[in-house]
């Protein structure tokens, strides 16, 4: 999982190189930075790409979280990092970076050092719990509680660690929602995965199936 930083240290790129070597194919541009053409995308990858920035011990969470776990097809124009452990941060971050304070447990964080993570099910409570009405609200909650292969228990049980904790009814109830509109949007790929529907026509007093491209509603 190489960067570009990685493996020229000593080498200061313009963004007009950066751009000449990414029209090139031999980088790609994720989220701020460049990497190398080969470099998959996939979730250690994003993980890095948050973390590289500030210190190794961070762990991305909220919206950066849901990035990186593939929630959102964009990055945060404000990036969200916590420390494990509730060691005090020694940097100034950067202006893009929120700094959260949070407690975590083993199972709350996956990853490794530089590319540490909230889990899907941890990112999916803390959206859950603190953030204001968001159109991507619903979708993103179905997407990690999908990806961690979570139940409404198991969210509960998250939430239920502490007492007094803010925000836990709202958090329940959202996450139930989502979970409701996976199911929903299970049902309706189930019916008809190809997006069709069968219509009866009659030709010379026989009865036919004709396939008609249907409409989708969205779902909200």
């Amino acid at each position: 999982m190489a960067a570009l930083h990685d493996p020229f240290l000593e080498v200061d790129f313009s963004i007009a190189e950066l751009s000449a070597c990414a029209l090139d194919g031999e980088l790609w541009a994720i989220d701020a930075d460049y990497v190398l053409g080969d470099v998959p995308d996939n979730d250690a990858v994003r993980a890095r790409v948050v973390v590289s920035h500030v210190d190794s011990r961070c762990v991305a969470a909220s919206w950066s979280a849901a990035w990186i776990h593939g929630a959102l097809t964009q990055a945060p124009h404000q990036h969200t990092v916590a420390l494990r452990d509730g060691l005090r941060l020694r940097f100034a971050p950067l202006q893009r970076y929120d700094i959260a304070q949070m407690a975590f447990t083993p199972s709350d964080v996956c990853g490794s050092l530089g590319t540490y993570v909230t889990t899907p099910l941890r990112t999916a409570v803390d959206l859950a719990r603190f953030t204001r009405d968001d159109p991507r609200l619903l979708s993103t909650l179905s997407h990690l509680m999908a990806a961690a292969g979570a139940t409404l228990s198991d969210a509960k049980a998250v939430l239920d660690r502490g007492r007094h904790l803010p925000y836990k009814v709202r958090a329940y109830r959202r996450l139930g929602d989502a979970l409701a509109f996976a199911h929903a949007v299970d049902v309706v790929d189930s019916i008809d995965a190809t997006d069709a529907i069968e219509e009866t026509i009659k030709v010379h007093r026989v009865t036919h199936f004709e396939n008609e491209t249907a409409e989708r509603k969205t779902l909200v």
